[in-house]
């Protein structure tokens, strides 16, 4: 992952003004800037398997809130 400042493309979106803001037991978090929008960023550590429990509410999650996020825009 970028380091401070850093641009990084993910699915094709570039993230612009890429930062560490933490890392907890499972995920360390980016803040970073998607077209004007200020976004978080989590990525899954490695020492979890991609087929895990953990990993799966890891993407539960982002599902919650990539849809709240939907409906703010609303």
């Amino acid at each position: 992952m970028a380091t401070s400042g850093e641009e990084i493309i993910l699915g094709g979106k570039v993230y612009r003004d890429v930062r560490s803001i933490g890392s907890g037991a499972m995920a360390r978090a980016y803040a970073a800037t998607l077209d004007v929008y200020p976004v978080v960023i989590k990525r899954l550590s490695d020492r979890w398997q991609t087929d895990s429990p953990d990993a799966e509410s890891f993407r539960k999650e982002s599902t919650v809130l990539r849809t709240l996020n939907a409906a703010e825009d609303e």
